[in-house]
């Protein structure tokens, strides 16, 4: 009765306004919420070369709630590293490197960064020597290799050694003799088959 219109749902009403046999009538087109934010989770992700991740967009209008009723559109900044189904949000790891994914609804869109890396299939721990005097210091060294035999690099190592009162070990691979006995040292990569090799120490 008093003139206020309510909408309802996406789409156009006509208003019609009638008095003593005369009217006058309107148009009212009813339009989505405006998109005030887009986010992703998760925002960063690592993934060996030929697996898979889901990402979900959040999509909110400007006081915060949530708006389930938009498409969302993927991208990604490098298909040679990673690929995205445009429509779902799944990502696929090609090869070696980073991209960028990219959520777009509307005007409005938020990224998240996807690094791959090769698989490590193999470790092999080496030294000069299988033995060393009491408190001297060896290098250990750990080749990485992946499933074509290929040298990988820029990995980060978990080196331990079976008994610091013989041996003991740092993180950087350095060894150092303390006392008569024998170790075992192991590097481990990528929750993979880990290396062993055995010392004596002098």
């Amino acid at each position: 009765d008093s003139g206020l219109v309510t909408a309802v749902s996406l789409g156009t009403a006509k208003i019609v306004a009638t008095s003593e046999g005369k009217s006058a009538e309107t148009s009212v087109e009813v339009v989505p919420v405006p998109v005030g934010s887009v986010t992703i989770a998760p925002d960063t992700v690592s993934l060996k070369i030929g697996a898979t991740r889901t990402f979900a967009a959040v999509v909110k209008d400007d006081l915060g709630n949530v708006l389930t009723d938009r498409v969302v559109r993927w991208s990604t900044s490098r298909t040679t590293v990673a690929t995205v189904d445009s429509a779902s949000g799944v990502v696929t790891a090609g090869d070696e490197g980073s991209a960028t994914i990219t959520a777009t609804v509307d005007s409005k869109s938020a990224t998240a960064e996807v690094r791959v890396f090769v698989p490590v299939v193999s470790v092999e721990v080496t030294l000069a020597l299988d033995t060393l005097e009491a408190w001297d210091v060896r290098h250990m060294q750990a080749t990485l290799r992946d499933a074509k035999g290929r040298i990988v690099t820029g990995r980060q190592v978990a080196w331990t050694v079976t008994d610091t009162a013989i041996a003991t070990l740092n993180q950087a691979g350095v060894l150092t003799g303390v006392d008569r006995g024998t170790v075992t040292v192991t590097a481990a990569i990528d929750g993979g088959q880990p290396a062993r090799r055995t010392f004596g120490n002098n």
